[in-house]
């Protein structure tokens, strides 16, 4: 979802659906996992802003892409053709991003 907040700020919101047989071990590993992603900043992964946890609903609130994602682009049919150069820097830059996650987390 989109959702403007006061002030005007623009920002991603994600639904996550919520088991109604959630075990307490599985939300602590989320609100781990939640924190680690939270304290990532790096130019090629967007930023966690926050989280909200409760009996039925988990949200997470990144900052918004204007551009929309990088799926949005890869699997939505319209006019939009990448060409080589551009091709070979989103490779690039996802590898980046995959690095950092995998070895400087």
């Amino acid at each position: 979802y989109k959702a403007t907040v006061p002030g005007g700020k623009i920002l991603a919101v994600k639904k996550l659906n919520v088991s109604q047989n959630s075990h307490s071990q599985r939300d602590l590993a989320w609100k781990v996992e939640i924190e680690t992603l939270g304290n990532i900043r790096h130019n090629n992964i967007v930023k966690l802003l926050c989280s909200y946890l409760n009996n039925d609903t988990k949200l997470l609130v990144y900052e918004y892409l204007p551009n929309g994602s990088l799926g949005d682009l890869l699997h939505k049919s319209g006019d939009v053709t990448l060409d080589w150069p551009t091709r070979y820097q989103i490779a690039k830059g996802a590898a980046e991003g995959l690095a950092y996650l995998h070895h400087d987390c």
